[in-house]
């Protein structure tokens, strides 16, 4: 380790020499599994209330309850698609690669067509 204006100082071995890296990878990891979870779980959701759907038989309480289900699944799917966005969004923002996908768009980029 070097200081400016100072000698270099050699750490021993073993000694953490700072840094978020691994704290930084376990919050992308975690939220990456919350998002994982949200989508199967609001997936399933949508499935099971379109087999409710199906199985009412035109009975009118059970088709409300269907389409309440249906309507919660697709809630929680828009909501994890926007908070993928958000986090992805606050990320680009601040500079922090998190690895989720997509990259970040700078202005020259948007202009030109390019990918990032």
């Amino acid at each position: 380790m070097r200081f400016p204006g100072f000698r270099t100082i050699e750490l021993p071995n073993g000694f953490p020499t700072g840094g978020l890296s691994i704290i930084a990878t376990i919050i992308v990891n975690l939220v990456l599994l919350a998002l994982i979870i949200i989508f199967i779980l609001a997936f399933s959701y949508l499935v099971i209330g379109g087999l409710k759907w199906i199985a009412s038989g035109g009975d009118k309480q059970a088709l409300a309850s269907a389409r309440s289900a249906i309507t919660y699944a697709v809630l929680g799917l828009v909501l994890a698609l926007v908070s993928f966005a958000i986090i992805n969004f606050v990320s680009c923002f601040f500079g922090i690669y998190l690895g989720l996908g997509g990259g970040c768009w700078s202005t020259a980029q948007i202009t030109h067509g390019l990918t990032p």
